[in-house]
């Protein structure tokens, strides 16, 4: 290994084994699968230490906590004796695993593991002797024999994505010095560990053109297109095409790195990403970004919305470029407002780069400083100064993206660099009215989407042909009955058309196919066509975290619940602080049963913030249905206590909760708060049949269902998957009221 023999070396890439005192563990002194776990589990963990909850939530779902955490005190032990068979005797401390309170952790002194020597080498990429260490390293990819375990995946596909970098850089500098031999043998090692790496396709193709070999390149042109096919069902980018007629007429290019633009840069399963560094033992994707809110410095706080909206601006056209994995704005903006320090926050997020700015408004002038900063050594990659006229908003954000996608140093395609030219509209006025109204749309309570709408169709008229502006409608429209008190017949239809005018406009917007998505889904229960909307807004930007998320809800109301929650993941990963994607991971476990991991995920989101009221909600009911009555009846309690505004549906919960409990003058103290409730805004009757189920009147719970049918209230929709109807399930009227909501269908 090039030091001193570690105390502790684990092997974690290819066959996982463990030396003690650079003597092998032998692997039959392995007797419980889940003591080899914990190892894996900690050596993987940032600072290689873990809360007893974040251990048995991995190792021990579906375990009660009593369980869970005794099998951990199992495992913890035979760990020990495991590495210290001198233990076993129950004497002495020991020297690799420790537990503090509800901590546990790996032994820093004298620990060596390969992921963590491979990812340090691989990201020095000006050192080759590092490099060809990395490679060295890689015996295989993270942990094959825990193919299937959530907490080993997505660490592999990243390690599997910087393995491909390493040979890349490794090809690239044997090529230069004039080694094509071990160059091609570099790039044939690649495309036999990752069949569709379609940049290791074109520079092999290459290769064999400079080395004479014409027919053989052709043929890795071929075998470039069929893997692509097998793998991605895609077909070779125009580059790659554009290669393939050059090599065949005979005119390609001869100097080395010809090759080195070529390809999309697709890879197997997902879209590729950088290299990793580290920054602080963190490690950083390299081609991974955050925009932060840009910062007003005018004196007038009525330019926040503008501010706002350069960043968010940039958010949106940067998510579209397949090379980049850009934070989604709900995660940045939760740094608004705060003392930003670029570095840290790159470091927290686990970001390669950050970009931040500062605006100062003069009359009809203003001044826009921004910076690329370099989270691994917190140097400056870009900055620059724009004292433009207003007009000239357009020309700044279009500088800002291409620098940054040079920076970055990306491959764009044809398709993305004419998206990241697009310009949605060219009035300057109509993009002001547009910011003002996602501004107000982001603070989700009915005073500000009204004023939203208002935006939305000032830049309407000032621009008929704003797409984006329509979208904006669609949204508010969307969110004015959740937030707004509004009836679903007459928000919904709305939100619909404005979507559907958006799509005529220009069809190439993710937001708007989740819009229309949400409108079919909610209020026409047209379950396959919102469907096809959602899968078409995760094509056209597979970044939306929004359209993971909300395509998550419509599997889960369908009871495909694995499908669902690989969805809701997927978003978490893109909006990782977002508050409501990680509540809606709880909704999504509550509706499937599975109560314990649905407790300790919510728990955990509250720690993000306290007082959020649908967690509290969702909190709620998961203990009540744990048996956990009393505390699930004040978790709903605080659901109502924190919400900003009347929450009917947590008041209609709680009433029926206390008519399970046999408080038939608590439930319909519920009733009375609800006829009040619907005395200022609008309420559906589902909440009323909601209490009545809870009362065990099922007649009344079904006049109060086919009320909301009318009403075409967008709760019904998991009427399948709801426990709380489960006492309803078979009474005659059941499967009548599905068919009316389209759930007998498909």
């Amino acid at each position: 290994m090039g030091h001193p023999e570690p105390s502790l070396a684990i092997f974690l890439l290819g066959r996982f084994r463990v030396h003690v005192d650079g003597v092998p563990v032998p692997s039959e002194r392995w007797t419980r699968r889940k003591s080899k776990a914990l190892v894996k589990l900690l050596a993987l963990a940032r600072g290689h230490e873990m809360h007893r909850e974040q251990i048995t939530e991995s190792l021990w779902p579906e375990s009660s906590p009593d369980a869970a955490a005794n099998n951990l005190n199992k495992a913890i032990l035979q760990v020990r004796r495991t590495l210290e068979p001198e233990l076993a005797s129950g004497g002495g401390t020991s020297r690799f695993v420790h537990r503090e309170g509800d901590l546990v952790r790996l032994a820093a002194d004298g620990l060596w593991i390969d992921v963590e020597a491979f990812e340090s080498d691989v990201a020095r990429t000006g050192d080759a002797d590092a490099i060809e260490r990395a490679l060295v390293l890689y015996e295989g990819d993270l942990l094959p024999e825990d193919l299937y375990e959530d907490w080993a995946s997505a660490r592999r596909d990243r390690l599997r994505r910087q393995y491909g970098d390493a040979i890349l850089a490794s090809a690239g500098r044997l090529a230069e010095a004039g080694d094509r031999a071990p160059a091609i043998e570099r790039l044939g090692r690649l495309i036999a560990h990752d069949p569709a790496h379609e940049v290791a396709h074109a520079r092999l193709m290459h290769m064999y053109w400079l080395e004479g070999q014409r027919e053989k390149a052709l043929r890795q042109f071929e075998a470039c297109r069929e893997a692509l096919r097998r793998e991605l069902d895609a077909e070779p980018s125009e580059e790659t095409e554009r290669l393939r007629a050059e090599i065949a007429s005979g005119v390609a290019a001869t100097e080395e790195g010809r090759a080195s633009g070529t390809g999309s840069g697709r890879r197997t399963g997902s879209v590729p990403i950088g290299p990793v560094g580290s920054a602080g033992g963190v490690a950083l994707d390299e081609r991974s970004l955050c925009v932060l809110p840009f910062e007003n410095e005018s004196a007038d706080d009525g330019l926040d919305y503008f501010c706002d909206g350069i960043a968010e601006t940039l958010i949106n056209s940067l998510s579209r470029l397949g090379h980049l994995r850009v934070l989604a704005r709900s995660t940045s903006f939760r740094y608004r407002g705060t003392r930003i320090d670029a570095v840290e926050v790159g470091r927290e997020l686990g970001v390669g780069t950050v970009v931040h700015g500062r605006v100062v408004q003069f009359s009809e002038r203003f001044i826009v400083g921004v910076e690329l900063v370099n989270v691994a050594d917190g140097t400056q990659r870009w900055g620059q100064r724009f004292d433009r006229p207003e007009a000239d908003i357009f020309e700044v954000q279009d500088e800002i993206s291409r620098e940054v996608s040079r920076q970055l140093r990306l491959e764009l395609s044809r398709a993305e660099r004419t998206r990241l030219e697009h310009r949605p509209t060219a009035d300057p006025l109509a993009y002001r009215e547009y910011l003002r109204g996602r501004f107000h749309w982001n603070k989700r309570n009915g005073v500000a989407l009204e004023r939203a709408i208002e935006s939305f169709r000032r830049a309407i008229d000032l621009d008929p042909a704003y797409a984006l502006a329509y979208s904006g409608l669609a949204d508010s429209y969307a969110l004015l009955g959740l937030y707004g008190g509004k009836a679903p017949n007459d928000t919904m239809p709305k939100a619909k058309a404005a979507a559907e005018h958006a799509l005529s406009i220009d069809d190439s917007l993710a937001a708007v196919h989740a819009s229309l998505a949400i409108a079919l889904f909610y209020h026409d229960w047209d379950w396959e066509g919102a469907e096809r909307c959602f899968r078409r807004a995760i094509d056209v930007n597979p970044a939306y975290a929004t359209a993971h998320h909300w395509y998550h809800e419509l599997l889960t109301a369908r009871g495909r619940f694995a499908e669902g929650m690989e969805e809701i993941r997927h978003a978490e990963s893109i909006d990782p602080l977002s508050i409501i994607i990680k509540t809606d991971v709880g909704w999504g476990l509550y509706f499937a049963r599975e109560y314990e991991r649905a407790k300790r995920h919510l728990l955990a989101s509250l720690e993000m913030d306290a007082q959020f009221a649908v967690a509290h909600l969702v909190l709620g009911l998961v203990r009540f249905h744990c048996g956990e009555t009393d505390d699930g009846i004040a978790d709903v309690e605080r659901a109502i206590e924190a919400s900003p505004a009347p929450f009917a549906i947590a008041i209609a919960v709680l009433g029926a909760m206390q008519g399970v409990r046999g408080n038939a003058d608590a439930a319909h103290e519920a009733l009375r708060r609800l006829r009040d409730e619907g005395k200022r805004g609008f309420v559906s009757a589902y909440c009323d049949a909601l209490v009545h189920t809870g009362l065990g009147d099922a007649e009344r719970a079904f006049d109060a269902l086919d009320a909301a049918v009318d009403e075409r209230y967008d709760r019904l929709v998991y009427l399948d998957v709801d426990p709380l109807f489960d006492s309803l399930r078979e009474h005659p009227r059941f499967a009548t009221l599905r068919e009316r909501i389209g759930l007998s269908a498909g």
